[in-house]
């Protein structure tokens, strides 16, 4: 799905975000340290990936750093060097030019990378200084993910079809409609010699589309996950198999669960087994073990609530082959667990705030991550596998000014129905015990998701720039309500046929709760929230007239609606239970839109021009309806933008929107 949007409101969009600033209301208190800014905020160093030398010695990564000139707009991916030790890190290129996903070779001898020198992201290979560069891949549709093979001769790697001459030529001649349900191309597994022979082939055939994947041992086979078609229709339709890399003969290993997938096999250590994580709604994820050629799974872990862990890397066996490693959420936090294989009872290795990108090294010896916590920016660590002893690698954020931000700490307090709900609070950098502050209400998205103990001066969790409203004094108050991850199978499914329910009264019996503390000023208070969270904001205007000002970013409006023109088609059916037509008064009476002759409050609304999660139309139903009524209301449309923005100019543009929209209203 690409949606557009009218040309008058994408110039309009266009023209705000090139004359838009903070306004000078946006002022810290006297005698408080100076501002930290929305531009500190966006050059907090990001780290995007990592891996280890095989010998644990070395470690590659990748930063994000933004570019913004008169006619450019892009965060740059960089590619560094540091010894494990934490010394001698540098850049190993220097030439402006993005560098992703750097891998070891299984000798150690040599990095690959993707680059988009050719225009779209191919396989390089180089040594580690960066000299001998050669290009291992030349596809026209870009590489997705890449592996070597265990031997070092041969990477594999996921990309899309390349376009037939047949489709080619009925582009250049027009005649080329979208059929929907049939117009796709399919994702491959391909290997590639690493000397560079440009006649990579294909490993799976052309009528599965691959997902997930992983190498044997002996470099014999490859264990995937396929669908039909690389589309959302099919996401319970995923088997897991594997596939010989000499013949491309394919064995299928599990067929399509039951309102389930499978996602990261993970071949044992002496190749007899392989396991996956199978994936249930609201995130709720099991561990199982299969024999590598084929019979009954068996079950490592069942009913893990896992949310933003997912997104830290994935499933690694020990090195004995007597474990399987996994983050996992824990309440604000993200801990790193081992799963006995043999499906005794798990322990937790360590825990951090946030952890971002977590593997180890070849073999199995080492873990490396990315951790931060509210106040400690991000950086790389390592640490050995059989003792929790970690090492910093990296130091690119170790002079930021922490002091102009305020603490954070974790909070409890009981909903409306006696629920104990968790959260996390962020002071103003001024404040002083017993004086109230305007208060900062950010819902998170998901709703399968969680606040976890992010670096509050960064954009790890980008919605806001949190460590501004702090030294702006703000409090900043972000609640893991019923239906967030982190706290068991069964709060994660709380919300399930309830949204605008439950999980809203545990929102307002939080701000009640911070008021009763003397922290917040009843008089004072703001809502924000992005997807997920910008429904939960749009709901709440909808129920209160207790917030002074709002801001819904990518936010559901109309259940109705978005369930027919969003990507992903069983989202609404798995939380509600039913589909709409089947009741509709479920999915009209939890729809903001439904509401919207209650609203007062002044309300900002934010959307991407190609947002295909939550399509632009959500929001034009909203500010319309907003507008009919004469609430006061913005409207902004970011042109390229999917479900948040991605160039950094548009971000900054938001983050002052965000500003000016609470002091116009708060102060």
């Amino acid at each position: 799905m690409n949606m557009t949007y009218p040309k008058s409101i994408v110039l309009m969009a266009i023209l705000i975000a090139c004359t838009w600033s903070i306004p000078a209301t946006a002022a810290v208190a006297p005698g408080s340290p100076p501002a930290w800014t929305a531009e500190d905020t966006l050059n907090v160093t990001v780290i995007t990936s990592v891996d280890l030398s095989p010998d644990g010695t070395r470690v590659a990564y990748t930063t994000r750093r933004p570019v913004m000139t008169e006619n450019r707009s892009e965060f740059l991916s960089v590619l560094h060097l540091a010894q494990a030790d934490g010394t001698a890190d540098r850049e190993v290129f220097n030439d402006g030019c993005s560098r992703m996903s750097p891998l070891w070779s299984p000798d150690g001898t040599r990095l690959a990378y993707l680059s988009t020198e050719s225009g779209v992201p191919n396989i390089f290979v180089a040594n580690p200084d960066g000299t001998g560069a050669v290009q291992v891949t030349d596809t026209e549709t870009g590489v997705a993910q890449f592996d070597w093979s265990p031997d070092g001769k041969r990477i594999a790697y996921l990309a899309e079809n390349p376009l037939s001459a047949e489709e080619e030529q009925a582009i250049e001649g027009g005649e080329d409609p979208i059929v929907i349900g049939s117009t796709y191309r399919v994702v491959r597994l391909w290997v590639a010699d690493v000397a560079g022979n440009p006649d990579a082939r294909p490993l799976t055939p052309d009528d599965r589309s691959v997902g997930a994947w992983g190498w044997s041992p002996d470099g014999k086979s490859i264990a995937f996950t396929h669908a039909p078609a690389p589309d959302e229709r099919y996401v319970y339709d995923v088997s897991l198999s594997r596939v010989d890399t000499t013949t491309g003969d394919v064995a299928l290993l599990l067929p399509p669960g039951n309102r389930t997938t499978y996602d990261q096999p993970r071949y044992s250590p002496d190749g007899k087994w392989i396991a996956c994580m199978v994936m249930h709604p609201f995130n709720i994820v099991d561990i199982i073990k299969i024999p590598a050629y084929g019979g009954e799974p068996a079950t490592v872990a069942s009913s893990l609530d896992e949310g933003l862990a997912l997104t830290a890397g994935g499933l690694w066996w020990s090195a004995d082959g007597e474990s399987l490693l996994l983050p996992t959420a824990r309440g604000t936090a993200i801990a790193v667990t081992a799963f006995p294989a043999n499906g005794s009872a798990p322990r937790d290795l360590f825990a951090c705030g946030t952890i971002g990108s977590f593997g180890m090294n070849r073999d199995c010896s080492q873990i490396f991550y990315t951790a931060e916590d509210s106040l400690v920016p991000q950086e790389v660590y390592v640490t050995p596998a059989d003792g929790y002893s970690p090492v910093q690698v990296t130091h690119h954020n170790a002079d930021l000014p922490l002091e102009r931000l305020g603490t954070t700490e974790v909070i409890r307090w009981n909903s409306t129905d006696g629920l104990t709900i968790e959260g996390i609070l962020t002071l103003p950098a001024n404040y002083t015990p017993g004086e109230r502050y305007p208060l900062l209400v950010e819902t998170h998205g998901g709703p399968s998701a969680e606040f976890c103990r992010h670096f509050i001066g960064g954009t790890s969790w980008p919605i806001c720039p949190a460590g501004t409203f702090s030294s702006l004094g703000y409090a900043i108050f972000r609640p893991n309500i019923r239906g967030s991850t982190g706290y068991g199978a069964e709060f994660a499914r709380a919300n399930y046929r309830d949204w605008g329910g439950g999980d809203y009264r545990d929102v307002i019996a939080g701000v009640d709760h911070l008021i009763a503390e003397g922290v917040a000023d009843p008089d004072r208070l703001a809502i924000i929230g992005q997807s997920y969270g910008g429904y939960m904001t749009a709901w709440a205007v909808t129920q209160t007239d207790r917030f002074d000002a709002a801001i819904v970013i990518a936010g559901i409006t109309d259940f109705v609606s978005v369930d027919g023109t969003h990507d992903i088609v069983y989202d609404l059916h798995d939380n509600f239970g039913v589909y709409y037509w089947e009741d509709y008064s479920l999915y009209l009476s939890r729809s903001p839109v439904y509401h919207v002759g209650n609203v007062t409050t002044p309300t900002l609304i934010v959307h991407g021009e190609h947002d295909i999660r939550v399509p632009v139309g959500q929001a034009q139903e909203f500010y319309d309806a907003l507008w009919k009524r004469g609430v006061p209301a913005e409207m902004v449309v970011y042109p390229r933008a999917g479900h948040f923005p991605g160039e950094p100019k548009q971000i900054l543009d938001l983050y002052g929107r965000e500003i000016a929209w609470c002091e116009r209203y708060l102060q």
